[in-house]
C-alpha cells in the first residue's frame, strides 16, 4: 500500500502542477519554470508503483478464452507458469535496474533543461517497485503451489 500511496501522491503533485502552470500561462502569460520536466519525472512513480498491487488483486489482462473450459488445475498450473515467467522477467531487469539507479546516484545525474533535477531518485523507486514486484510474484508462485497441493473441497 506504500508503493500505491507514492503514485497517489506523485499523481497529486503532477495534476497540480500543470494545472498551475496552464493556469498561469492562459492568465498571467506566464508558465512554472521546469514543470514539464518535473511531470515527466513524475510519471515513472505513477504508473510502475501500482504494479504489485495490480498484481495482488489480478488485475492483469489474460486470455481467459484460452483456458476458460480448463479444469481448475490446469488453470492454476498455466497462471503459476505465467508467474514463474514474469519474475524470470522482473529479476533480470531488477538487475539492471540496481545498477542503474547506484550509477546515477553515483554521478549525481541530473536533468537537462531551464531547471536541473536529480533524476537518482525516481531511479531509485523504480529499483524498489521492482523488487517488490518480485516479491509479490514469488509470494503469488508459493500461494500457486499451496492451491495445487490443497486437498480438494467437497460441495
Amino acid at each position: 500500500m506504500v508503493l500505491v500511496f507514492i503514485g497517489s501522491i506523485a499523481m497529486v503533485v503532477a495534476m497540480l502542477l500543470t494545472t498551475g502552470d496552464v493556469l498561469l500561462r492562459n492568465f498571467l502569460n506566464k508558465s512554472i519554470l521546469g514543470a514539464t520536466e518535473l511531470v515527466s519525472l513524475l510519471l515513472m512513480p505513477i504508473f510502475v508503483c501500482a504494479l504489485p498491487y495490480i498484481q495482488k488483486l489480478h488485475g492483469h489482462v489474460i486470455l481467459e478464452f484460452a483456458t476458460e473450459k480448463a479444469p481448475e488445475k490446469v488453470k492454476e498450473v498455466l497462471n503459476m507458469f505465467g508467474i514463474a515467467v514474469g519474475t524470470f522477467l522482473f529479476c533480470s531487469i531488477a538487475v539492471k535496474v540496481v545498477q542503474a539507479a547506484i550509477d546515477s546516484f553515483a554521478r549525481l545525474d541530473k536533468t537537462m533543461g531551464a531547471v536541473s533535477y536529480y533524476i537518482w531518485p525516481a531511479k531509485v523507486i523504480l529499483a524498489v517497485v521492482v523488487l517488490c514486484m518480485i516479491v509479490r510474484l514469488v509470494l503469488d508462485i508459493l500461494l500457486t503451489i499451496g492451491k495445487l497441493t490443497a486437498p480438494a473441497q467437497e460441495q
